[in-house]
């Protein structure tokens, strides 16, 4: 995930929700840029099904307030 023009967040919740399992990852960032991603702002999770994905990733920001979903199905 990268976010596209938009200022520095501050206090950055990145959740994704296997909704098949019911499983939850969720890594905080103490900020993210919109420029480049660094090596520290990826994530790895196992998905519960091969080819058969159906999740929820929700990203939240403190300063600015934000709160985006986005939900992805293969």
């Amino acid at each position: 995930m990268k976010i596209i023009e938009l200022p520095i967040l501050v206090r950055v919740e990145v959740a994704l929700k296997d909704n098949k399992s019911g499983q939850t990852h969720v890594e905080s960032y103490p900020e993210m840029d919109s420029g480049l991603l660094r090596a520290d702002q990826y994530f790895w999770f196992t998905p519960s099904s091969r080819w058969d994905g159906d999740y929820t990733v929700t990203v939240t920001s403190r300063e600015p307030h934000l709160s985006q979903e986005l939900i992805a199905r293969s």
